[in-house]
């Protein structure tokens, strides 16, 4: 239809006031020249690596200060928020005093510098949140803090030392944060509290990890937390049952772990509405507690647990997240409940005592579930093999069990959504599984596939976890020339896989060279023959390669030579032949990687590669048996070579 005059002219009205409020948007300076010059005589005060800095290095006259990277101001211009963490900053709290001048500072973080000396002087009347976090601080904790309106404080991971009493903060009486973790010679002294709790009654959030804390301070039965963290301290004996109540049962966090608890007082009764239960590494014994309805994040592992799985563990759970009982020593057969949980994405039920099957439902019923550790048991039978349709595995961990039969099941491949698309490490070592590789699709192990030039993308298995500072894999064991080693850093995008110690036949695939992003490849200790595919020199990312006691045969690939991150190989006990490829990394490596293949020569090994040579035949002694774990640091850990990138706590 005909657009006419009138409209046309509303039109072009409508556009020009658009560009005219637009401009005006960009012409307005929001920010006081006051505010501005008080920030450039900050940014000169501070001292700060300029190499490093995103923020301060970038503030200059020009521009709305306003604008400027880690500052807020409110609708009049004044500064009331000051972002400065990251920034590298050093020194002591004269070089700080230029903050007491921005007047109407409403938010400070300087977490995560190098600030050293006592706490700044700051005497801003409307300042509601500081953090100095991480940083080098040290002395008594109260004196410099006078701001009755703060309601969020944080001093973690500094080095504050001697005795405090939390009563020396009793000025902060609208607190609902505070957070004093990690200040490694700090004794908090609590109890003062026990009559005086009411001046923290806005209080919600309490983090009193690692302040050499011998008990559960008395005055949290008056408290109205939600969020509780006394972990990594010296707590014995039994949780009182009223650790429950507290916050009147609004209390949805509880972190006990890292102490010495041993029990858990009886009668009690765990809130429905606690989500997040962490008593990890602790000394707690006998049953394990009933899960509440409402948690989705529980960690009992690392005790001394040692009864059967409570049959009525868990019951309707649709938002349980994460489930470890790692490392106890509970026994019997895992129960059905586990399964009514199906949102689970973690599941971790390693290092044992469990026996019997693996439930079906455990695999059919949890759609959600991204790990499934069941490391070090008893546990028999077959792997049930109806995963739905929609399974998304990352990590798969049924090591060290007395698992058998087929694998994968030949009456219908074994698959987990479209053939394990997800999967990131798998390990079915030592267990009494057989069957032909050659039926496994490895081509389909996309996420073991290198999409694009070698990267590593910094970030951890993608688990919609709520807790912040979770990392599932805290640790690895691994199983490395005959050696269980355990590992606690390895980076997030590391990728395994360990059939080693079962009885698997006939030979390797070609297809296995398609996993370009693998990083360790343990075949070892079972019945493989015929050559070393060619294919593997295509795994550009391949760290750790470990195919021996098998009867393979031939020559080994000159492919090899080409796999320039390798830094474990064992090629030991088959009946390899020939020459010995040489090329920069394996130039590396020493006779033991070879040793048991009597007919291979050249370097390392002495029989050099020559009619007259004077053959001498070595013997072989290799034993087919899988060789007892062990925990050795061996000098030839691969890992170390990224351990200074990637951590995973």
């Amino acid at each position: 239809m005909p657009i006419s005059l009138l409209q046309h002219f509303f039109l072009i009205s409508l556009i020009s006031s658009i560009i005219s409020l637009t401009n005006f948007g960009h012409a307005h300076n929001l920010c006081q020249n006051n505010q501005k010059t008080l920030l450039l005589d900050l940014k000169n005060n501070l001292k700060f690596n300029s190499s490093i800095s995103t923020k301060l290095v970038k503030w200059n006259q020009s521009g709305d200060c306003c604008e400027w990277e880690g500052v807020g101001c409110d609708a009049a211009g004044h500064v009331v928020l000051l972002q400065l963490d990251n920034e590298c900053i050093s020194g002591g709290s004269e070089d700080s005093s230029s903050f007491v001048s921005l007047e109407f500072l409403e938010k400070l973080s300087l977490a995560n510098n190098s600030l050293n000396g006592t706490i700044p002087t700051l005497n801003h009347p409307s300042l509601i949140e500081l953090d100095l976090s991480s940083n080098q601080l040290k002395g008594p904790i109260s004196d410099s803090i006078n701001l009755e309106s703060l309601e969020v404080l944080s001093l973690a991971n500094n080095l504050f030392n001697d005795t405090s009493e939390l009563e020396n903060l009793h000025k902060l009486h609208n607190l609902t944060t505070l957070n004093l973790s990690y200040n490694d010679n700090l004794t908090l002294d609590a109890n003062s509290l026990s009559s005086n709790w009411s001046r923290f009654s806005h209080l919600k959030r309490l983090s009193l990890s690692s302040c050499n804390l011998h008990k559960i301070p008395e005055f949290l039965k008056q408290s109205n937390l939600t969020f509780l963290d006394l972990s990594d301290n010296r707590i014995t004996g039994e949780i009182p049952n009223w650790v429950w109540e507290i916050g009147n049962g609004d209390l949805y966090h509880l972190n006990l772990s890292y102490n010495m608890l041993v029990d858990l007082q009886k009668p009690y009764h765990i809130p429905n509405f606690l989500a997040e239960l962490d008593l990890h590494s602790n000394q707690l014994r006998g049953e394990l507690p009933l899960l509440p309805d409402g948690a989705s994040y529980a960690d009992f592992s690392h005790n001394k647990f040692h009864n059967p799985i409570p049959l009525s563990f868990v019951s309707s759970n649709f938002v349980l997240i994460f489930l470890s009982i790692a490392n106890n020593s509970i026994s019997g057969s895992i129960p059905t409940c586990i399964c009514s949980a199906e949102s689970t994405q973690v599941l971790d039920l390693s290092m044992n005592n469990l026996s019997d099957s693996i439930p079906p439902c455990l695999v059919e019923r949890m759609y959600s579930l991204r790990v499934l550790n069941l490391r070090r048991n008893n546990i028999s039978g077959a792997i049930p093999d109806k995963f739905p349709s929609n399974c998304g595995m990352k990590i798969l961990d049924i090591s060290s069990n007395k698992l058998g039969g087929k694998f994968p099941r030949f009456e219908g491949e074994m698959k987990c959504g479209d053939n394990w698309p997800d999967l990131q490490i798998i390990d079915i070592s030592r267990n009494n599984f057989s069957g032909d590789l050659h039926q496994i699709s490895f081509s389909t192990w996309n996420t073991m596939m290198l999409e694009g030039p070698l990267r590593f993308r910094h970030r951890f298995l993608s688990l919609n976890i709520a807790r912040p500072d979770f990392n599932y894999m805290t640790h690895l064991i691994l199983t490395i020339k005959g050696t269980q080693v355990e590992f606690r850093k390895i980076w997030p995008d590391y990728t395994s896989i360990d059939f080693s110690c079962n009885s698997f036949q006939g030979e390797i695939p070609e297809a296995i060279g398609d996993l370009t992003s693998l990083y360790l490849l343990n075949l070892s200790h079972n019945s493989l023959t015929g050559p070393i595919p060619k294919s593997i020199g295509k795994m550009e990312q391949l760290g750790a390669l470990d195919l021996s006691v098998n009867q393979l045969t031939n020559t080994i690939p000159v492919e090899i030579a080409r796999l320039n991150w390798l830094s474990v190989l064992n090629l030991s006990y088959n009946n390899l032949v020939g020459r010995i490829p040489d090329g920069h990394q394996l130039d590396t490596f020493f006779s033991d990687s070879y040793i048991g293949n009597t007919d291979l020569c050249g370097f390392p090994l002495k029989m050099k590669c020559s009619m007259d040579s004077g053959n001498v035949i070595r013997p072989k002694i290799a034993s087919k048996s899988c060789p007892k774990s062990q925990h050795n640091n061996l000098r030839y850990i691969f890992f170390i070579l990224f351990d200074v990138a990637y951590l995973l706590l």
